[in-house]
């Protein structure tokens, strides 16, 4: 506290005491209004599980949408700051797509890990248990983040630039997709379980995914957010692992009858083709966010 400037600790728009009462009264309205809406789902589908899977679905993706229409329309927000969340919003388009897949290692991979993997090694004799899978990303990111760190910080100013960085991470993320559904199209259970490493690789390339995406994406929402909207651009950020899951959960819930390499290949196809779009997308987007100095720093 004692090393921090005094710009630190203040506040360019502060919420002011007219609008307490109204911050706790919408508060109050959201809460009811997500009843409802699993309520009216849940009569309209006559599914429970289903209606909540859409709820957790429209309430991040709406805050979202929210959100940037606020700071587009907001006289507070300047034209140089509006060119900034335009080219927010393929990174952010991004990164729900790969928290979709990536934050899916506690649903179908683990059901992989348990009943289509073989976790005996054979050379040390050793078994992993379905749990340890889970594991994997953070070792992986403890032991990968300062080389990778590095890595960047070698290559600042040059290829890869931040909207490559989101691209490439997309496409590494889509590729894992395939390889998952190779997984379930070639192992199918019973007596035919894969090779113990079979996942562990999968979950290695999603974590290198992941340390391409998201210390560059909380880097560049701090560097692209309009000054009266800080917390609120933050907010976005977070909302894209609330709006993958939420959109993993609904597309789930939709396909129980759809074989899961089919599944996997869907999202694979779907993810990849957005990363080209990045691709192409890119020189646009690096040419927004010039003057910020993120494209190929972080």
């Amino acid at each position: 506290r004692h090393k921090l400037s005094a710009f630190a600790f203040t506040v360019p728009n502060p919420i002011r005491p007219e609008e307490r009462t109204r911050f706790v009264l919408v508060s109050v309205l959201i809460v009811a209004g997500t009843a409802a809406l699993v309520a009216v789902l849940s009569t309209l589908t006559g599914s429970l599980l289903d209606a909540i899977s859409t709820t957790m679905l429209i309430i991040p993706a709406g805050a979202a949408l929210g959100y940037f229409a606020l700071m587009f329309r907001s006289p507070k927000v300047t034209a140089r700051e509006r060119s900034h969340l335009r080219a927010y919003i393929p990174l952010w388009i991004g990164a729900v797509l790969f928290f979709m897949i990536s934050e899916q290692a506690a649903g179908k991979m683990a059901t992989f890990a348990k009943d289509y993997t073989d976790g005996h090694i054979p050379v040390i004799g050793w078994v992993i248990s379905p749990e340890t899978y889970q594991s994997i990303n953070p070792a992986t990111i403890v032991i990968l983040a300062p080389f990778i760190g590095w890595l960047f910080t070698r290559r600042a100013g040059k290829f890869p630039s931040t909207i490559m960085k989101f691209a490439i991470s997309v496409l590494t993320i889509g590729t894992s997709a395939f390889i998952l559904g190779y997984g379930f199209q070639t192992w199918t259970g019973g007596a035919k379980l894969a090779p113990w490493w079979f996942l562990a690789v999968v979950f290695i390339i999603q974590t290198v995914a992941e340390l391409f995406l998201s210390p560059v994406g909380l880097s560049t929402t701090s560097a692209l957010a309009p000054k009266n909207f800080a917390s609120q651009t933050m907010s976005l950020w977070l909302l894209t692992t609330a709006t993958g899951q939420g959109l993993a959960g609904f597309i789930i819930s939709r396909t129980e009858h759809v074989a899961n390499s089919t599944y996997y290949y869907g999202l694979g196809v779907v993810t990849v083709a957005v990363a080209i779009i990045l691709f192409v997308v890119a020189p646009w987007t690096e040419r927004k966010m010039a003057d910020v100095g993120v494209t190929s720093q972080d």
